[in-house]
């Protein structure tokens, strides 16, 4: 066989092998393009199932120092494999408490669908006043699909915005720490029973706490140098401390100093001012430990630590009694005032009550005269005794009907009682021999009768609604 064959025979079969892996790594090459076109399609379809969004907590306005907290809560309809993490947060000019500790985790329905939620907040101290913007936030999430494959999501937060003012500045310019509440004390381990001598020790412990603020906000305690005396400071002690219950944190600042005593006389410890702005008054407001003295060398004196504060204390409590005695009087005072114009009203309106109460008598008086005329007319002989001894009583008379009357109206009286009597008799089906004997009773009768019982009662009526007549004379017979 030639050669130039041979060699035009080995080229072919190289063409062709080249060829078909030429033709297999195009392939592979479009397939892994499909995949990852595919892949992609999915991610972006995906991030319809995890949302993340970021709330401010803290309501407006705001002034610098205030605590403001910035909520980021993830949604997902996959289950988390583990709490999510975000970026490195920082704003200029602030103070910013990146989110640590485990996430809030909570189950949510939004449109009938079941989200697992997470949260974690990102707190924020602004320095100063001025117009700030959260930057956006890159949350990592972890979650588990329905094989219980891993699955990582990367988002991004919106980026809000939020004002600062300045109302909370001293008169020296300088930004105060603001809060809901602060305080400031100090506690000591001076015995004041015992005296003190040259050599001794006192410590002073300072506590500086503040509600929803953090450590890094609080103020430096000031230790004051005194004369004849060696200071040892302890270093300051920080705590942040979240009340769950109430559902925020406290920041506390404890410093302890210890003074060695060189000589006899007196140590005058200065006042100390911590200044802060309330955010509950909306108002600049300063704590104070008042000035201390404290005396070495004077055995007479039970009490070697003079206080300030507890003058200040007693102080106060003697304001709280004065103000309650105020109180009280002044209650005192309005009910006195209330007591003498009802009776003054009572003395002025004196007359139209009584003709009130008089009118109310006769128009009285006047009904019963009609009800019993009637009942008398309709032959209902029993009601009308019970009118004539109602009336009898209204007028004030507490003596028998019968006692009031005499002569003929007596004997009216009496015929009245009988037909009354016998009418119950008859009822029972009995007839009486009065019944009998007794006619009927005129129209005159009744006139005689009725005038006899109002006059029998004239005396009472004219004694009894007299007009009332105030007179300084008690008694005039002495």
């Amino acid at each position: 066989m030639p050669v130039s064959s041979l060699f035009q025979r080995r080229v072919n079969g190289f063409a062709n092998v080249f060829a078909k892996a030429f033709v297999m790594s195009l392939f592979a090459v479009i397939c892994l393009f499909l995949m990852t076109l595919s892949n992609q399609v999915q991610a972006f379809e995906s991030q319809d199932e995890v949302t993340v969004a970021v709330s401010q907590k803290t309501e407006q306005p705001l002034v610098a120092t205030q605590q403001v907290v910035f909520e980021i809560e993830l949604r997902s309809q996959m289950p988390f494999a583990q709490d999510f993490s975000v970026s490195y947060i920082d704003i200029e000019g602030s103070v910013v408490i990146q989110p640590s500790g485990a996430a809030q985790s909570t189950i949510a329905q939004v449109d009938g669908e079941t989200w697992n939620v997470q949260r974690r907040n990102v707190i924020v101290y602004p320095l100063e006043s001025g117009d700030f913007r959260l930057p956006s936030i890159t949350v990592n999430a972890e979650l588990r699909d329905e094989q219980g494959q891993l699955q990582t999501r990367v988002l991004k937060t919106p980026s809000p915005s939020f004002q600062v003012t300045d109302k909370n500045l001293e008169s020296k310019g300088q930004t105060v720490m603001a809060s809901p509440k602060v305080s400031f004390t100090v506690s000591s381990n001076i015995d004041k029973q015992k005296s003190l001598s040259p050599g001794s020790a006192v410590t002073f412990t300072y506590t500086l706490s503040a509600e929803k603020q953090h450590v890094l906000m609080l103020p430096k305690i000031v230790i004051e140098e005194l004369p004849a005396t060696e200071k040892y400071v302890k270093p300051v002690v920080d705590e942040d401390e979240f009340q769950r219950f109430k559902k925020f944190n406290i920041a506390t600042r404890s410093q302890q100093v210890t003074y060695i005593l060189q000589q006899q006389g007196s140590y005058v410890f200065p006042e100390q001012r911590i200044s802060w702005w309330d955010l509950k008054t909306d108002s600049l407001q300063t704590e104070v430990i008042a000035e201390q003295t404290v005396v070495v060398g004077d055995s007479e004196r039970v009490f070697t630590v003079k206080s300030a504060a507890n003058d200040a204390n007693v102080n106060g409590e003697q304001a709280d009694l004065i103000a309650d005695f105020n109180v009280a009087w002044l209650y005192g005072l309005l009910v006195v005032a209330f007591t003498i114009a009802c009776i003054r009203q009572l003395i002025v309106h004196r007359h139209a009550l009584l003709e009130s109460d008089k009118h109310s008598y006769y128009v009285t008086r006047k009904q019963a005269a009609k009800d019993f005329t009637m009942h008398c007319n309709r032959s209902d002989y029993q009601r009308a005794v019970d009118v004539l001894y109602r009336l009898n009583q209204a007028q004030g008379n507490a003596s028998d009907l019968s006692s009031c009357l005499s002569g003929q109206a007596l004997t009216v009286l009496q015929k009245l009682q009988a037909k009354a009597y016998a009418k119950n008799g008859a009822q029972s089906g009995v007839k009486t021999s009065a019944e009998a004997a007794q006619g009927d009773i005129s129209q005159e009768d009744i006139d005689l009768l009725l005038q006899a019982v109002l006059s029998a009662n004239q005396t009472n009526d004219r004694a009894g609604n007299k007009g009332f007549k105030f007179s300084m004379k008690l008694n005039p017979h002495k």
